[in-house]
């Protein structure tokens, strides 16, 4: 099974994910909805990757499958070279806490414990002792900007703050891969900027990014983009140079 080794501990020139002939079909009733047809592709430690498309393209899908909360139907995941397209839930379970930091448009902070508590959970469910843990969610809090809000709720935060916690809650058990869910989608456009700055930061300093989004816009943010449509991936660009974050406009637009 994968075990999380951080960026510092990453294998320059091995894929850290390799999407091998994956489809995805769900049952509706009688009918067959072919989510993904066929998908292809490998993604490195410490690249920055955008996969992009409209609703109802399949990246939701992809997202689901390549962060361990869906198998597909048929094809392969190969995780730091394991194939877990086959694992149980449990086994699956493991690497979502071990190896993927998870942030999504919607935050998921619990409303009624303060951002020391939100942060440190996946270090709760890991078996971490509590002092630990607090320090450990203390030092990721301070690395992303809310060092001074560490024993606020959610509820006393702005959304962009809310973001900047989510991220130090996927940040927690210095995952290999941080998969972003429309990290900027509830945000203004000044916020999403500064949250995007973070991500590109990040990136910098190792973390392997995958974000998800339907705007080009924040996609160009990355230095690759992955473009899918109907199931199928229509581009992949490679390597290409970074948009500053700050030229950015129109988060969640």
């Amino acid at each position: 099974m994968p075990h999380s080794q951080g960026p510092d501990q990453k294998k320059t020139g091995t894929p850290l994910i390799q999407i091998q002939g994956v489809t995805k079909v769900y049952q509706m009733g009688e009918t067959e909805v072919h989510a993904l047809r066929g998908i292809d592709f490998e993604v490195l430690h410490g690249e920055f990757v955008a996969i992009v498309g409209q609703s109802g393209s399949g990246k939701s899908t992809l997202m689901h499958i390549l962060g361990c909360l869906d198998s597909p139907t048929a094809g392969s995941i190969l995780i730091g070279g394991e194939d877990v397209s086959g694992y149980s839930e449990k086994e699956l379970a493991t690497i979502r806490n071990q190896t993927v930091g998870f942030v999504f448009q919607t935050f998921n902070l619990l409303t009624k414990i303060n951002l020391v508590r939100n942060t440190e959970l996946p270090l709760v469910y890991a078996g971490v002792n509590r002092r630990k843990r607090r320090q450990r969610a203390r030092a990721i809090l301070e690395q992303v900007g809310l060092g001074d809000r560490t024993g606020h709720k959610p509820n006393q935060l702005s959304g962009g703050q809310c973001q900047r916690a989510a991220i130090a809650r996927a940040l927690i058990t210095n995952p290999e891969l941080i998969l972003a869910d429309e990290p900027t989608g509830n945000l203004d456009s000044e916020s999403g900027s500064a949250i995007m700055n973070l991500l590109k930061d990040l990136h910098h300093r190792g973390h392997t990014i995958i974000l998800v989004t339907h705007d080009p816009k924040v996609a160009s943010a990355a230095q690759r983009q992955i473009r899918i449509m109907d199931g199928r991936i229509v581009e992949d660009t490679g390597r290409t140079p970074i948009a500053h974050p700050k030229e950015i406009a129109g988060h969640g637009q």
